[in-house]
């Protein structure tokens, strides 16, 4: 994972990574139902950018899907 710097939380499902940044999801491992969440079906074997979400605190997955915790504060 080079260059995945700032880690504040990690999580995984069946066969893929997340990581949350300061602001940011990052994903990788298998794709096959879009559980990456970067709009493509297309497996990656490095961390790729899928969202933007400051104050992520926790994320998890499962088989075909993803999830990130944010606390949100008005």
């Amino acid at each position: 994972m080079s260059g995945l710097t700032g880690v504040v939380a990690i999580g995984a499902g069946r066969d893929h990574s997340l990581a949350a940044t300061a602001g940011s999801i990052w994903a990788w491992g298998l794709n096959d139902l879009g559980q990456l969440g970067d709009g493509t079906l297309t497996n990656r074997m490095s961390p790729v950018k899928t969202a933007d979400l400051a104050g992520a605190t926790d994320l998890a997955g499962g088989r075909g899907h993803s999830y990130a915790l944010a606390l949100v504060v008005p």
